[in-house]
């Protein structure tokens, strides 16, 4: 039994949902939803810092899930989710085309009405930021904190 399980925080348990992409092959990202307190309530998506996983905003979620339908994920090589972990797959964009993935199923199952709020903390916050400039469609508002960032001039060679 974890730290989580022993302080009784309510935390959900993972829903795998499978990833409709091409390659995915079988491939399922694990997601917690702490429900919506009534229909049509403002929708909120968590992502987590790089070596953590959904159950880490679990006092966040249990505040906002008052007020919101709160759901967070647990990225590829993170946490519950069933996916493929070799250096390849573990490259951002790829990390990201999962979230995009996954907000494009959960919307065609009708488990999201339109556009999230989407809260990231590092990892995370790269990732909110990335899709949000992807897909605009799928972020109508985002906080990013302390998000991973760069600019094309740090990718150069040195």
């Amino acid at each position: 039994m974890g730290f989580i399980e022993r302080a009784g925080l309510g935390v959900p348990e993972p829903e795998h949902i499978a990833l409709a992409r091409p390659g995915a092959r079988g491939e399922t990202m694990a997601l917690r939803d702490w429900g919506a307190p009534w229909s049509g309530a403002p929708q909120v998506m968590l992502a987590h810092a790089n070596g953590f996983c959904a159950p880490t905003w679990v006092r966040t979620a249990a505040a906002l899930s008052r007020h919101c339908h709160v759901l967070a994920y647990d990225a590829r090589g993170h946490g519950a989710s069933v996916m493929d972990t070799s250096a390849a797959s573990l490259h951002w964009n790829i990390m990201h085309d999962d979230f995009i993935n996954l907000l494009e199923v959960l919307r065609v199952a009708g488990r999201l009405n339109g556009a999230v709020t989407a809260v990231g903390h590092s990892m995370g916050g790269a990732a909110v930021l990335c899709v949000a400039g992807r897909r605009p469609d799928l972020i109508n508002a985002l906080i990013a904190l302390d998000p991973v960032v760069w600019w094309p001039e740090m990718l150069l060679p040195s």
